[in-house]
């Protein structure tokens, strides 16, 4: 068996299960593979599933990018994405696992690494489609600074907490952002 197919069958199974109460027994058997297949391949389930979160996540900053592009407002933008995000995250048992304590903080790790690296193409689309933006509404050097403030601030909200504390807190946070934006931002 290819590996692109056990990926694609283990992200079946995985958004059948979610990552807690998938076992590796679960992927080879829908696989129908062997244990030892398995491991020509990946060394765990924790290694087959950043693969397949890898990919999920791919899936939706596509899909943010091209929302981001036609929003035309910044403010708009950055709630606009953080609706994405919520809804996409609470609907997919793949992208939930960022907040899961036993898998989410090697998840927070793995994209730390890629964007240290300089290698997550989302993360440098932020910055150039907000370079963009500041441009054009000819942001100063301190706006352009408040504005990565504020979005190091949902960063660090989002490797904190969990997905019903985001929840529960969420009207409260996006009246901040927004307020914080047209404040220090956009002022």
């Amino acid at each position: 068996m290819e590996k692109k197919e056990l990926i694609k069958i283990a992200t079946e199974v995985f958004n059948k299960y979610g990552y807690k109460n998938t076992k590796l027994t679960d992927i080879t058997s829908a696989a129908g593979i062997a244990t030892g297949s398995f491991y020509n391949h990946f060394n765990s389930k924790e290694s087959i599933f950043i693969a397949v979160y890898e990919q999920e996540n791919e899936k939706l900053r596509n899909a943010l990018e091209k929302q981001m592009l036609n929003s035309p407002n910044l403010v708009d933008a950055v709630l606009e994405m953080m609706d994405t995000i919520l809804k996409k995250e609470k609907n997919n048992q793949i992208l939930i696992a960022w907040y899961q304590p036993k898998i989410g903080p090697k998840l927070h790790e793995f994209y730390q690494n890629k964007i240290n690296n300089e290698n997550y193409h989302f993360s440098i689309f932020i910055n150039d489609w907000f370079q963009a933006r500041a441009d054009k509404l000819n942001l100063s050097q301190k706006q352009r600074e408040n504005f990565k403030d504020g979005i190091a601030l949902i960063e660090n909200l989002d490797n904190s907490i969990g997905v019903k504390e985001m929840e529960q807190q969420y009207i409260v946070l996006k009246k901040m952002i927004s307020a914080y934006l047209e404040r220090w931002v956009l002022k």
